[in-house]
């Protein structure tokens, strides 16, 4: 990205620009994103336009960071925290099949990215229909980071894909291996008595 010069009044123009102001219009309301050249450059240190919009979305203005995270997308598509966020973002305002191929292309390009796995398991579970894909995910997401929460999220999602026995078998292995996680025992009892998950 070029400098954009600063025209004093007189005409000159100033080798040095401090900030650039960018306005963004956004469902009728004017946001105003301030952000510093060198973040912009890549020069010292982190993009701000990352923390601007998370502090959009901290006071609640989850449309302008929608909006700030798919503009720094352009520029830089394959930003893993940036594509994680705008998922998560999506999420939040409810627009499960948007965020859709943000979590996947934010687990190509993040092997061991957990957590955006269970999140994408979940998207396919319970607004996409379906548990299969969601049994795929949080298996990668246990492999990655194997605790008692991730295992039980996937002892759930077998339940729903009809694969009774094998999420048993998970919860069986939970309860041994963590008895201190209630939540696996408590799903494990409500299995076996037949009142599901």
């Amino acid at each position: 990205m070029s400098y954009l010069p600063y025209s004093h009044s007189g005409g000159k123009t100033s080798g040095v620009v401090l900030r650039l102001l960018t306005i963004l219009l956004i469902s009728g309301l004017t946001v105003v994103a301030v952000m510093g050249v060198a973040g912009m450059t890549g020069c010292g240190g982190g993009d701000p336009r990352l923390a601007r919009a998370q502090e959009l979305e901290d006071s609640g203005n989850v449309e302008a960071a929608s909006t700030l995270y798919r503009w720094t997308l352009r520029e830089r598509p394959d930003d893993v925290d940036v594509l994680r966020s705008l998922a998560v973002n999506l999420t939040m305002t409810q627009r499960f099949d948007e965020a859709l191929p943000y979590l996947l292309k934010t687990v190509r390009l993040d092997d061991q990215d957990a957590r955006t796995r269970v999140d994408l398991a979940f998207n396919y579970l319970n607004h996409q229909g379906d548990p299969d894909s969601a049994v795929k995910w949080l298996e990668e997401a246990v492999e990655i980071e194997g605790t008692a929460k991730y295992k039980t999220f996937l002892a759930q999602a077998l339940l729903e894909a009809g694969e009774h026995g094998s999420a048993v078998a998970v919860l069986r292995e939970v309860v041994r291996e963590a008895p201190e996680y209630g939540r696996a025992q408590d799903l494990l009892e409500r299995v076996k008595s037949g009142a599901g998950n």
